[in-house]
């Protein structure tokens, strides 16, 4: 875990914008123009019921201008979409996510990844990869909308259960342990 805590130092970047909201100061590490509008997102996702799922949770507050249900079609879709963050399940056909960020970095794009898995064994490797986020899926309705945000940011976010403490159900509270 040390690891990934030393991954995450390193990759934290300056803050680029600072607004006064309710007289409070709120840092923000995205482009100005990001804050007059709603991020673009693009999810990547092999099932169709989470590909879904992670649509429905992300479409209120961000807009969700594709989808893709390979990493190959990821690419393209990024290529031609350029988004502001992708969230991209981890194990996909074609291309897993790590590899497709690593096509996207060889194309000269910088777009923030945050993966989303059933497998919290991958964090190091998504993280190694250059991810922003790790969202374990049981955590997806808390959680991937803090992720995305904080990935835009350039800020590393691991969910609850990504980092071994479990997952939150949202409506009860109660915490699950990851075995």
């Amino acid at each position: 875990m040390q690891r990934i805590y030393d991954l995450i130092a390193t990759r934290q970047r300056q803050v680029l914008a600072v607004v006064v909201c309710y007289g409070r100061e709120r840092r923000f590490d995205c482009e100005v123009e990001t804050l007059m509008r709603k991020l673009r997102i693009l999810v990547a996702d092999d099932h169709g019921d989470m590909r879904w799922a992670a649509i429905r949770l992300l479409s209120d507050e961000f807009s969700v201008v594709g989808a893709a249900a390979d990493g190959r079609n990821l690419v393209d879709a990024a290529i031609s979409l350029l988004p502001d963050v992708i969230v991209s399940d981890v194990s996909m056909p074609l291309l897993t996510g790590p590899e497709a960020l690593e096509v996207l970095k060889a194309t000269g794009l910088d777009i923030p990844f945050v993966f989303v898995s059933a497998d919290v064994d991958r964090v190091e490797e998504c993280v190694e990869a250059g991810g922003m986020g790790f969202v374990y899926k049981i955590d997806m309705g808390c959680e991937l909308t803090l992720a995305v945000g904080a990935a835009n940011r350039r800020e590393v976010y691991l969910s609850r259960g990504a980092l071994g403490v479990g997952g939150v159900n949202c409506r009860t509270g109660v915490v699950s342990r990851v075995a």
